[in-house]
């Protein structure tokens, strides 16, 4: 849900302000999951392993979501 209300503009901030939360919370099930795994031996270790930095990275895609984009209007003219 939070993935299509990234499409319209007038949403976009608010959503993705709210899809970088959801996935602040999830780090934390993630980290358990690892730690828990770890704690047991458990064959997808590395699984949960990778998990961790996917997480930042969606994170910084996610935030990114929340700049504007600049109209050309705003954009010199380099004319030869």
């Amino acid at each position: 849900m939070l993935g299509v209300l990234l499409l319209p503009q007038n949403t976009r901030k608010l959503s993705a302000l709210l899809i970088v939360g959801m996935l602040i919370v999830f780090l934390w099930l993630h980290v358990q999951m690892l730690i828990d795994y770890w704690k047991y031996s458990d064959k997808d270790l590395w699984i949960a392993m990778l998990r961790i930095p996917l997480q930042f990275g969606l994170m910084v895609w996610a935030y990114s979501f929340t700049y504007s984009p600049k109209s050309a209007a705003n954009k010199p003219e380099h004319g030869l």
